[in-house]
């Protein structure tokens, strides 16, 4: 993983949906170290995307964001995603991060700070 550090947690407790009798809702939480330093005259500002994959779906949808931590590349995220987990049911999230240069709320504006698991 080249240096890179990535911790994600979990915790978990009764689930919210009264249909489907096996599910938990979660808590989880996104820590990283070692990010690039893709900006010339500071450090990164760096913001956490989650977009979950529909089930028997290829399309991935934005779930939630982070807040934007400026000048690092240690960020220490306070927002939390809270998440209804299915057993039985396979559910894909993707974490992606990004370095915030800009005002604009269009995450294509945004550079990736790509990491490789």
């Amino acid at each position: 993983m080249d240096g890179k550090q990535v911790k994600i947690e979990s915790t978990m407790q009764h689930g919210t949906d009264p249909e489907r009798s096996k599910n938990i809702s979660g808590t989880t939480e996104y820590t990283q170290r070692h990010l690039l330093d893709v900006d010339t005259f500071s450090k990164s500002d760096p913001v956490v995307v989650l977009f979950i994959q529909g089930i028997g779906s290829k399309e991935w949808r934005e779930y939630g964001r982070t807040e934007v931590i400026e000048n690092t590349l240690n960020p220490d995220f306070v927002r939390k995603f809270v998440l209804d987990y299915f057993f039985e049911e396979k559910q894909n999230l993707r974490f992606d991060v990004y370095n915030v240069d800009s005002r604009s709320t269009n995450i294509s504006k945004h550079v990736s700070l790509e990491i490789n698991f």
